[in-house]
């Protein structure tokens, strides 16, 4: 009877092992599960919300808002890069330009506003392709004009809104919308503290 018991004992932890190497092994078994065509998997990635962890760069640029005084609306410029991490958070850092010629007070000035920093987004699961974040760094705001320039680095940061789409595995198209807050700096007025709104299209390249 031992050697009975021993036998089926042998059968049960050794057959559904052998069934699914078989299956695996062998494309004619009916234990295997052919892969999907290559044109569901193209149009599996196209419409799937889920993002896998990549490295990105990008590039993006459009319509920028500064709220100081006797500036205009601008056409601004930027980079960024960072890694999306398996939980919906991405970390990174951006640069974002906005400059332009002004005609303040009769005389013409250069307004130049670079940003730097960090940024965190969290993808929204809910709503495939939306995300929200926060961006914390510095900025360069010079003025200059034909008789002089001045610049200050005040400390920034503020919330933004993006989407992206992906049209093809390693490549996103969308926007991002976002305002960011420049403080006074020590020494200055507090009139001097501004916003710049920004609306912009960007193209990410996940690596």
């Amino acid at each position: 009877m031992k050697k009975n018991y021993f036998g089926i004992f042998v059968i049960v932890a050794v057959l559904p092992g052998a069934l699914c190497f078989a299956g695996t092994g062998n494309s004619k078994s009916k234990f295997h599960v052919p892969p999907a065509r290559s044109s569901e998997n193209a149009r599996s990635i196209l419409v799937s919300p889920a993002f896998t962890p990549h490295f990105f760069v990008g590039g993006s640029g459009g319509p920028t808002v500064p709220s100081v005084a006797g500036s205009t609306p601008r056409m601004g410029f930027g980079f960024e890069a960072g890694y999306e991490f398996e939980a919906p958070f991405s970390l990174g850092a951006y640069f974002l330009r906005s400059s332009n010629g002004e005609n303040v007070r009769g005389m013409s000035e250069t307004l130049g506003l670079s940003f730097y920093g960090i940024q965190s987004d969290y993808r929204l699961t809910h709503l495939p392709g939306f995300s929200v974040g926060l961006r914390v760094g510095l900025a360069s705001y010079g003025v200059s004009n034909d008789l002089a320039s001045a610049s200050t680095e005040p400390f920034t940061f503020g919330p933004r809104v993006a989407y992206d789409y992906r049209f093809k595995p390693n490549w996103t198209f969308g926007a991002n919308a976002g305002v960011l807050f420049g403080l006074s700096t020590s020494g200055r007025p507090a009139s001097d503290a501004f916003q710049l709104f920004s609306f912009l299209a960007a193209l990410k390249y996940w690596i």
